[in-house]
């Protein structure tokens, strides 16, 4: 489809905070503007793209039909550094679009069903008339060229800033409308459909490619753009990975909840028919096992295991007692040498204060204190004495316990004119020390005095975390550490947090709008369909805006076009009754009827087959019957039987070899063997998030 040359650019609102009248703020966009979209989502979006947005653009000839593009540049603290947003308008064709496509001949697939909306839970909705893509490509992708000098930048100013060329908005429009809806590569991709029900699809971080942005950045935009568009709910398929490791158990054994969670979203639905209590069960399970357990069985099995928390367990001056402990603890780390790379500076990782409270007396701490210090006295000036060491060389009858507190705060005791100095051995993973002159040269902080980079023991605690997280976390190693009571138990709860993808966002619940125009009426109409079955889902019913001296008839023509302007399907709906308004004549003004914000009903059938179009599932219906209890679609493999028709999945029906691999698939129903001809999986078509 050809377009001309794009529109004049609409009048824009720019926020108090931006001076710069082509971009705005990355990082404050949206915090001042929540309360200025107080309609429904259909209608805030167009209001947001003709007040932020510059387009629509102009489209290359390759593009799908059915789709409009505007732009919103955002710049980063550095003012030369632009962001640019992409919002992509695809409207779904309708019956009238797939006939006309099918006579050109048109190689033009549109997914007329949304799969993210049938593994949300959502696929009862009806099918929308659009989809909005929000998109921050990949930062490759908006590298400009001046069509002078060639030279590429990144900036929102108007020229070149190496030979002052005048950049003309319409310079070489073919080659920047170039967008793929499905890449990879692209920072951010989320889609919201016109009823307000959206999916977060990727978001790419530093680890996914970003130079300048985070993965917590680009959430931190999406959710305000999300709260000031007032969408409904959002859904997450949660596959994010961070340093190579899946980040929904690894988050959830640190935090709790997934990384998604710090903004607000929650379980949905788990794979393999699991609730949101086996969720938080396996996150109790992970998080809140003692080490001391886990030491005492792994210990027998890996002993550079053992070796590696005892040494985090040693570093930390405070108290490491669970797995939730330990893994807070080295990614704390971690977070600490990254702030570091960003300030190129060496890191202030460890302080000398004393580890906490002590529950021996200060009598007991001396007594062991003293001895310490009277065996580093003794030993050679030159010599480095270990942790182990220096731990063995104590009497036995002192508590173990007492022993490691004392150890942990004896760097910097002083004895005579001598202080103790304790260097950290990321190579051997150990502490050492010995006492030197105070005033000697020496004496140097941390790990330089070996010759240490923190890049170096960042990579070193790196590989700590993957060798925990793999011999702990992930469900198959830790099975085969512990063969009986614990280890299954471990195993179950971290299969479980990797099985439990889905989360949402209800915005609706969490951002309230909050009601300031009392000039208005707000009506919540609510949509039922007279020929079919009671027990059918309701579309979701749908604001309504109307001035404060609207009538019956303008309600029922805001109703019936509201409808109109989100589904396919209504455009062949035809009203018989609102029960509220029965008897009621189309000049009574609606403030004698209705409060301020009340729900009425519109009853009515289709005219024609909607089936298509009625809701996101289609008129497919797929029977899945599982013996883990699973109902619905989950995303997860699945495989039909040919005889009974009935969906199961891989892993339930699955024989397995001796090496653990599935050999033959039996059905469950029907005891056939399964050909595995018909499989389907629905996450091959979400991509991998890194943040």
């Amino acid at each position: 489809m050809v377009v001309s040359r794009p529109m004049k650019r609409l009048k824009r609102v720019v926020a108090e905070a931006d001076t710069d009248s082509d971009s705005y703020s990355f990082y404050k966009f949206g915090d001042g503007d929540r309360e200025r979209f107080q309609g429904p989502f259909r209608s805030n979006v167009r209001s947001f793209l003709e007040s932020y947005a510059e387009g629509p653009l102009a489209l290359k000839i390759s593009s799908p039909p059915l789709v409009q593009r505007w732009k919103i540049g955002f710049r980063l603290d550095d003012d030369n550094i632009c962001v640019a947003l992409n919002v992509v308008e695809e409207r779904v064709a309708g019956e009238e679009q797939q006939e006309e496509q099918r006579d050109l001949d048109q190689d033009q697939d549109q997914d007329l069903h949304c799969s993210h909306c049938r593994l949300a839970g959502w696929n009862g909705n009806p099918v929308c008339n659009r989809r909005y893509h929000f998109i921050i490509q990949a930062e490759a992708a908006f590298n400009t060229k001046c069509p002078c000098c060639q030279a590429s930048f990144r900036s929102s100013s108007s020229r070149c800033k190496v030979c002052d060329y005048e950049i003309s908005k319409e310079t070489d429009l073919e080659e920047e409308s170039q967008l793929a809806l499905e890449d990879s590569s692209h920072l951010l991709h989320g889609i919201i459909h016109a009823n307000g029900f959206g999916h977060l699809l990727r978001v790419n971080g530093r680890e996914g490619g970003s130079q300048f942005l985070s993965g917590c950045d680009i959430m931190s935009l999406w959710d305000r753009i999300c709260i000031m568009l007032r969408a409904r709910k959002i859904s997450v398929m949660d596959v994010s990975k961070k340093y190579g490791l899946e980040y929904r158990l690894l988050h959830a054994v640190q935090k709790g909840h997934p990384w998604y969670g710090n903004w607000g979203y929650e379980f949905a639905t788990g794979s393999f028919a699991l609730t949101f209590e086996s969720y938080k069960t396996a996150v109790e399970c992970l998080s809140r096992t003692p080490l001391i357990s886990i030491l005492s069985g792994v210990g027998k099995y890996n002993g550079q295991l053992k070796c590696t928390v005892q040494f985090y367990w040693s570093l930390s001056k405070k108290p490491i007692v669970t797995v939730q402990d330990l893994i807070c603890f080295i990614m704390e780390l971690l977070h600490k040498f990254h702030d570091c790379a960003v300030a190129s500076k060496w890191p202030v990782l460890f302080s000398v204060d004393a580890p906490g409270e002590s529950k021996w007396t200060s009598t007991e701490v001396d007594q062991v204190s003293s001895a310490m210090l009277r065996i580093l006295q003794a030993a050679d000036r030159s010599k480095w004495i270990t942790w182990r060491d220096l731990k063995g060389a104590m009497p036995f009858s002192k508590d173990p316990e007492l022993v490691d507190f004392v150890l942990k705060a004896l760097e910097g005791k002083v004895l005579a004119s001598r202080v103790v100095q304790c260097r950290r051995m990321f190579s051997t993973r150990t502490l050492e020390y010995r006492l030197e002159d105070i005033g000697s040269t020496a004496i140097e902080s941390d790990n330089e005095s070996v010759g240490s980079t923190w890049q170096s023991m960042q990579e070193c605690v790196l590989e700590d975390l993957k060798m925990i997280y793999h011999a702990l976390l992930q469900p198959l190693p830790a099975a085969a550490l512990w063969h009986y009571g614990l280890g299954k138990q471990f195993a179950d709860a971290s299969r479980k947090l990797l099985d439990c993808k889905q989360f949402a966002k209800d915005y609706e619940a969490k951002h309230p709008i909050v009601m300031k125009d009392f000039c208005q009426i707000r009506v919540i109409a609510v949509a039922e369909i007279l020929d079919e079955p009671k027990t059918a889902e309701r579309p979701p019913p749908e604001l309504l805006v109307l001035p404060q001296n609207a009538t019956v008839a303008d309600l029922k023509q805001e109703i019936v076009e509201a409808f109109k302007d989100v589904y396919i399907c209504f455009k062949w709906f035809q009203v018989h009754n609102i029960p509220e308004l029965q008897g009621r004549e189309d000049s009574v003004n609606l403030m004698f009827l209705l409060g301020p914000e009340s729900v009425v009903t519109v009853q009515g059938c289709f005219s024609g087959n909607v089936s298509m179009f009625r809701t996101e599932r289609g008129d497919q219906i797929w029977t899945v019957k599982c013996s883990c209890g699973a109902s619905e679609d989950d995303g997860e493999l699945m495989i039909q039987c040919d005889k009974c028709q009935v969906w199961q999945h891989t892993r339930c029906v699955g024989i397995l070899d001796t090496k653990g691999v599935p050999q033959t698939f039996i059905c469950k129903e029907c005891n056939e063997i399964l050909s595995g001809t018909s499989c389907h999986s629905g996450h091959n078509m979400l991509g991998s998030s890194s943040v």
